[in-house]
């Protein structure tokens, strides 16, 4: 999966991970990921969405935008030994909350975000008064 990000970054497109735990990926590496942008949102509680989006040709958010749910992460342990969906997200009404309201969202939070750097190291994002919480978000 991470060669695959690594191939999609080098023919030119913007990838942003929004990833809870662990990363092996190494994004802004120059000549491998400079398109590729990791943040961690760590909160009070350990609940997340395992939602993938494709711009599908235009800019986020987008009422052509791809969107599905997955029933796992992301893991060598998950791919190797389970049988895990990536399931479409097809109604209108569901597919603009989810892309609106959980995925603007958690790209915009600022108040508990990390930002993964090319060296493997997380970088507290900074987050002034007026920061935006993914999790406190109504």
């Amino acid at each position: 999966m991470i060669d695959a990000l690594y191939r999609a970054s080098n023919a030119g497109v913007e990838i942003d991970l929004v990833v809870r735990g662990i990363c092996c990926l190494r994004p802004g590496v120059s000549g491998l990921s400079e398109n590729i942008r990791v943040k961690s949102i760590v909160g009070r509680f350990l609940e997340h969405g395992r939602i993938v989006c494709f711009g599908n040709g235009q800019r986020l958010p987008s009422p052509q935008a791809k969107l599905f749910i997955s029933s796992a992460d992301w893991m060598p342990r998950n791919f190797d030994w389970r049988v895990e969906a990536l399931v479409p997200i097809e109604n209108e009404t569901v597919h603009r909350q989810v892309l609106d309201e959980i995925m603007v969202s958690n790209l915009r939070d600022t108040a508990q975000s990390w930002r993964l750097e090319a060296d493997g190291n997380y970088i507290r994002e900074p987050a002034g008064s007026d920061a935006f919480s993914a999790h406190t978000y109504s």
